[in-house]
């Protein structure tokens, strides 16, 4: 730390360690004329009093996110995860919002379901193989409780040939 200099900040008029100053390499000191902190300052004070500066950087940034989103896979898949993250503790911490989602996602499913037919013959598959497999559930089901009521009720069982059966489950 004994190769940092002291540079004088033009804007407060204090001497300061050359690391609040910003590097500028067109200046002869190759360090910015206004410190960090004031710098900062008059960043925050512009855009608080300046509505037209505002828009402008506004628009500028979301044009870069714009397309850093469109360009960069993981730069988007972190933007994508965080807004859905967003999203969710929203729609659990406010119930005004979870209404008017719910009510909006209803409104879609409904209009779709009724216009897509490709959509409908999905929905439809997919509502047939939950319902086959519920009824292939169902029957396993009973298949096994029959199967323990035969193994605990009587263990063997006379055949026709006068041999006894014997229920392994």
């Amino acid at each position: 730390m004994s190769d940092m200099k002291k540079i004088k900040c033009t804007k407060c008029g204090k001497t300061k360690q050359s690391d609040r100053f910003h590097k500028d390499k067109n200046r002869k000191s190759g360090f910015a004329a206004w410190c960090k902190d004031c710098l900062s300052a008059h960043k925050r004070e512009r855009l608080r009093s300046d509505p037209e500066y505002r828009a402008r950087r506004n628009a500028k940034n979301a044009k870069y996110n714009r397309e850093r989103r469109h360009n960069d896979p993981e730069y988007r898949a972190k933007a994508d995860k965080r807004s859905v993250e967003r999203q969710r503790e929203r729609r659990h911490s406010d119930p005004e919002y979870r209404a008017r989602r719910n009510a909006k996602n209803a409104k879609y499913n409904r209009e779709r379901r009724h216009n897509d037919p490709e959509y409908r013959a999905r929905r439809n598959a997919i509502r047939n193989k939950c319902e086959r497999d519920s009824r292939k559930t169902a029957m396993f089901i009973k298949m096994i409780a029959l199967g323990m009521a035969l193994k605990n009720s009587v263990n063997s069982v006379p055949s026709v040939a006068g041999k006894n059966l014997r229920f392994e489950i």
